[in-house]
């Protein structure tokens, strides 16, 4: 690599994944870093659907395993074989653009930063999907530049880590969801606000996100997942009045009419009932693994 470009691993985990492996392998294989700039390690952990073979068939794609199931464990194997000073983390159902790995190299190539997030594109162009991954980047703009500590949170699919940040606060911890905000949790708690930025120009995109009855379904994962954090980390959701503050800002910003608007915030209900009344619900069952993250 040229002078002052650390190199990159890029890490991904993959059960079961084949319908949107040759998408994701491929895009990543298209980078405009230079290839000798990066690495590929693929991590199978425990595929039965013939993805292994297609991940080894591709020249320049380590092929790694993990027996322990968990994404979480797939991850943390292929940190312990990477080689980069940036470990970049996207998903088997994720297909990267082709400035990703360079526009992640610039972005924590910054003074002090240590993690970069950046934002995730539904499948293909789809009219109100679209409206809601515009509230979503707005959200995570908000959420990461200028919201409470205890509102921040990660997402491995589009997701970069300085090695000497994964050293000293990792490795993920491996839990069934979640454990990505733990580590961001944890390099704020360490570093301080300063070492996370988030970059909308940083893009995957997400290939399982076909509709709006999959953003609905994450949004019910994500409310069990979630409130299973505040056992592990000081996380809460958002209120409703920054919620609101986002959907408005989403709506200045890119300008839309009070149509769209009003389209966009009847999504966005929908949505917001099946993530609280997943969060109801995990709270109600109870959790009681893991424990709190003290800060200090």
């Amino acid at each position: 690599m040229s002078a002052g470009v650390p190199a990159v691993s890029v890490i991904v985990p993959f059960l079961d994944a084949r319908p949107y492996l040759a998408r994701s392998v491929d895009s990543l294989l298209d980078q405009s870093l230079p290839r000798n700039a990066y690495e590929l390690l693929f991590v199978d952990n425990g595929s039965t659907d013939g993805g292994e073979a297609l991940v080894a068939a591709r020249p320049g794609v380590r092929l790694l395993r993990e027996e322990k199931r968990g994404a979480y464990a797939a991850r943390n194997r292929g940190v312990a074989e990477a080689s980069g000073e940036i470990l970049a983390f996207t998903d088997p159902d994720c297909e990267a653009e082709r400035e990703w790995l360079e526009r992640i190299a610039a972005a924590i190539g910054e003074p002090g930063v240590g993690i970069v997030i950046g934002h995730r594109l539904a499948a293909a162009e789809d009219g109100l999907l679209d409206l809601v991954m515009a509230y979503e980047s707005q959200k995570a703009a908000y959420v990461i530049r200028r919201g409470d500590d205890e509102v921040l949170f990660g997402h491995t699919n589009n997701m970069a880590v300085r090695r000497g940040v994964m050293e000293a606060v990792g490795p993920f911890l491996e839990i069934d969801r979640g454990g990505d905000t733990v580590l961001v949790h944890r390099a704020v708690a360490t570093y301080g606000r300063g070492i996370l930025r988030y970059h909308p120009e940083i893009r995957v995109r997400h290939l399982e996100m076909t509709g709006l009855a999959r953003y609905y379904g994450k949004s019910g994962t994500y409310g069990r997942s979630n409130e299973r954090l505040r056992e592990l980390v000081p996380f809460r959701p958002l209120t409703t009045r920054e919620r609101w503050g986002v959907f408005r800002s989403t709506l200045r910003e890119r300008g839309w009419s009070p149509l769209r608007g009003a389209t966009l915030l009847a999504v966005l209900a929908v949505g917001m009932l099946g993530y609280e009344g997943s969060r109801l619900l995990a709270r109600i069952r109870g959790w009681t693994g893991g424990r709190r993250i003290v800060r200090g």
